[in-house]
């Protein structure tokens, strides 16, 4: 049982330390922000096929699949978020040397 409590917590502080790491990378660089979604991607690629072999329904197989992606998708949308602002600066700042 103290085990489990244990592995909860790193779990949520490595996520917690991971979101402002993955904030960072996106600013960064286009592709340094991908870093953190493709390990996570690749990290849980052999799921399907492992409950595949366990006998689990399509169904099941999708919901864990989506389920385990869930920081993937986090991640993901960071990135989109991040680089989006970071276009709509650069578009503000050739406004602005434009009008100069």
């Amino acid at each position: 049982m103290m085990d489990e409590t244990i592995r909860t917590i790193i779990l949520i502080l490595l996520l917690l330390v991971s979101i402002p790491v993955q904030i960072f990378l996106s600013r960064k660089d286009k592709y340094a922000g991908l870093v953190l979604p493709t390990l996570t991607f690749i990290r849980y690629l052999n799921l399907p096929f492992t409950l595949w072999k366990m006998g689990s329904s399509i169904a099941e197989i999708l919901g864990n699949y989506l389920m385990v992606n869930i920081p993937t998708i986090a991640y993901i949308l960071i990135y989109v978020l991040s680089r989006k602002k970071i276009k709509q600066e650069k578009e503000i700042e050739k406004m602005n040397i434009q009008d100069l």
